[in-house]
């Protein structure tokens, strides 16, 4: 099976990517597509829309905070040709996220992506799932560790390494403010930021780096966003990691993730 979606830009100038998702034979309907979330999740009012059933209270820790989720269990999830039944996923207001991202009503996570080979065409905005067996990348990839969520290592200024969490789902580069400090990175002012959970809302700094590095891919340039949200966060995942790496890395480039092998690859855009 190899299937491929067409998929849209949640803003002009950003990453963040919206595919068409069918829900229980009905759809398809636009999800924020999240290597970030270790689970499914829909708006309440798309669960109210299909008639889904709560079976249980299941808060969970986002980047704004904590999430007031319940869990519901749906009969059929498709991305184009892919296809997973009884797949348990979570309901909660999506609030604040309608106002930064008002076009999707929920965010597929990688409780369905695991099973798959997924390839990002950034430059054509087109999403490929397929569980065909991938050939030789001739040492090209990088490994991850699919917790899950996936979580690589990564150098800032030649520093490190530290963990990452690979994060679709994101639309900025996140460090801990404590690793800035520690690194004596020049810190400036910077918009805040939205995220999942709480009020919506971070504070936010930024730096800039010289260089950002994972595996054999090297970004020269840039900055991340500081947000000091790592302590909960990492309480929540168990895991000692101290940034989030999403588009501004990947850039208009090709990005695969082989879930069943835990390889990620980065090759040049169209």
């Amino acid at each position: 099976m190899r299937t491929t979606v067409a998929a849209r830009r949640a803003a002009d100038d950003g990453g963040l990517l919206l595919i068409p998702v069918t829900v229980n034979g009905q759809g398809p309907f636009l999800f924020v597509l999240d290597t970030g979330a270790t689970r499914t999740m829909l708006d309440r009012g798309l669960a109210d829309r299909l008639q889904l059933q709560s079976e249980g209270h299941r808060p969970g820790q986002g980047t704004g905070g904590i999430i007031d989720a319940h869990l519901t269990t749906l009969r059929g999830v498709d991305v184009g040709e892919a296809h997973r039944d009884s797949l348990e996923a979570g309901i909660l207001d999506w609030g604040a996220l309608h106002q930064h991202v008002p076009d999707s009503v929920g965010s597929l996570g990688v409780d369905f992506l695991r099973k798959y080979t997924m390839t990002i065409d950034y430059a054509r905005s087109a999403v490929t799932l397929t569980n065909e067996v991938q050939p030789d990348d001739d040492g090209e990839s990088l490994a991850f560790e699919m917790a899950p969520p996936p979580f690589t290592e990564a150098e800032i200024d030649g520093h490190g390494p530290f963990q990452f969490v690979i994060d679709t789902g994101a639309d900025v580069n996140i460090l801990d403010p404590g690793i800035a400090v520690k690194l004596n990175l020049p810190m400036y002012p910077a918009e805040d930021q939205w995220g999942a959970g709480g009020s919506g809302t971070m504070r936010a700094q930024r730096a800039d780096l010289k260089s950002l590095t994972v595996g054999p891919y090297t970004r020269h340039g840039g900055s991340v966003t500081l947000i000091d949200v790592f302590g909960p966060l990492r309480a929540s995942a168990g895991r000692d990691f101290v940034g989030i790496l999403s588009y501004p890395f990947f850039g208009n480039r090709s990005v695969t993730f082989d879930f069943p092998n835990s390889r990620l690859c980065i090759r040049p855009g169209a």
